[in-house]
């Protein structure tokens, strides 16, 4: 089968022929790929700032069909539309028994298909029958392989105080992240949303997607506050890792109001929080990491109230490669050309 793998001593990737995976144990799935999406997290990995197996088939966001599924096996069927979350959970360690199956010592980002074992950047994937979800056949693979990001959204939002209706919400980033916030929070009700975006391109986006919300750069955030000085941010969400911008937005929060870090920020890099700013005005600090297997379930629920109306290829600027053409697929992804890079496998 076709496939791209890692070469950590080079940090390249390479196009290559695999085996098609097999079931080994009666505990796997094999999986056809229909599509795979490329993650920041895929580029952290290329560059050598995130660490995954040597030789590993890289893609952790999967939707596909069955292929394969064990004997006797009565939960899923040769040919049902599926998506694959790839971080497991053991129920066994301190973090499972408590619940925080993201902080698995065995799973969670310790063991992410796609990252530690073979991904969906292939024909064929195989996964634990655990990580496999049934989607509808209604709704399209571009937009199922969203499924990971979004389950990482709703997983966020389980850790968040309510979000009051009328709440004034600051998204900092338009990349796919911010605009799957963005659709999200509007599915929800919500209206008062603003996002700040430095890119011409991807601030058209946000406008496609017909929302209503105010898409600027940040000069044109801090303009509202000089107009009006009792503006300010109930909920700011980072989607952007720029450590600048978060620490630019801590001025603006409201009394009370929460600010939520979702992006990956370099590990390197910090902010400067003032003690008495956040005691104050009863500041909350949060952040979230991947998902959980019930945030990943909900978001294949919601998957269904996005779809066509948030969720198209024009809408969020998804653009398709195949796998043999994936370093024209890196470029645009690296080059911030179009908010998602998929492969259609």
């Amino acid at each position: 089968m076709e496939s791209v793998k890692y070469d950590k001593k080079n940090l390249t990737a390479h196009y290559v022929i695999s085996p098609i995976p097999r079931i080994e144990s009666e505990d796997e799935i094999v999986v056809k790929v229909s599509i795979a999406g490329i993650c920041g997290t895929d580029l952290h990995i290329l560059k050598g700032k995130f660490e995954a197996t040597d030789g590993v088939i890289l893609g952790h966001e999967i939707a596909g069909v069955i292929h394969e599924v064990p004997k006797g096996c009565k939960s899923f069927k040769v040919g049902e539309h599926v998506v694959v979350n790839p971080n497991i959970a053991c129920s066994r360690c301190f973090h499972c028994k408590r619940g925080l199956y993201n902080f698995c010592n065995n799973g969670g980002l310790a063991y992410t298909v796609g990252i530690s074992s073979n991904g969906g950047w292939a024909q064929y994937c195989k996964a634990h029958i655990s990580l496999v979800h049934v989607i509808s056949n209604e709704i399209p693979f571009e937009q199922a392989v969203l499924c990971e990001p979004l389950s990482c959204i709703v997983h966020a939002l389980d850790k968040l105080p309510t979000i009051d209706i009328g709440s004034n919400v600051l998204i900092i980033g338009a990349g796919i992240i911010g605009l799957l916030w963005s659709s999200v929070l509007h599915v929800l009700g919500h209206r008062r949303v603003f996002v700040s975006e430095p890119n011409s391109g991807r601030r058209e986006t946000v406008s496609n997607l017909d929302l209503g919300y105010q898409c600027t750069e940040w000069k044109d955030i801090l303009a509202l506050q000089e107009k009006d000085p009792d503006f300010r941010i109930d909920l700011c969400i980072d989607c952007s890792g720029n450590t600048g911008a978060i620490q630019s937005a801590i001025p603006l929060l409201q009394y009370g109001a929460t600010l939520l870090i979702f992006g990956v920020a370099d590990p390197t890099k910090t902010i400067q929080i003032s003690a008495f700013e956040f005691y104050k005005k009863e500041l909350t600090l949060r952040g979230t990491v991947i998902n959980t297997t019930t945030s990943f379930h909900k978001a294949v629920i919601l998957l269904e109230s996005l779809s066509n109306r948030y969720i198209t290829l024009e809408k969020m600027s998804m653009k398709k490669f195949k796998l043999s053409d994936y370093k024209k697929a890196l470029e645009a992804f690296s080059t911030g050309t179009y908010s998602k890079i998929i492969f259609e496998v």
